[in-house]
């Protein structure tokens, strides 16, 4: 059986396309950041090193990338939803099965 997707609702993917983006940038970027934190302060380079980027920094991240994510999702979702009228959409093929 051929399946044509017809729409994408461009809020309901992109909040979900934001909230994934938003926890897997959380799961790396805050641990990697106290890492960070925790090795420069027991290197002693011979020239003084920068200063210690914010530590809110590395919150606000996570809640830029999840709103990076909600916004482009929204928009290929859109523009989709634009072109399928024009191409046709995405079509795969599937069977049932019990």
């Amino acid at each position: 059986m051929k399946v044509r997707i017809q729409r994408f609702p461009p809020h309901q993917n992109a909040k979900m396309a934001g909230i994934l983006m938003g926890l897997v940038a959380a799961v790396i970027i805050v641990p990697l950041s106290i890492l960070m934190w925790a090795i420069r302060a027991h290197v002693q380079p011979s020239t003084p090193p920068p200063p210690h980027p914010p530590l809110s920094l590395f919150i606000l991240l996570p809640l830029v990338y999840a709103v990076i994510g909600y916004l482009v999702t929204a928009l290929w979702c859109a523009l989709y939803n634009g072109l399928r009228r024009i191409l046709g959409g995405f079509e795969f093929e599937a069977d049932e099965t019990e």
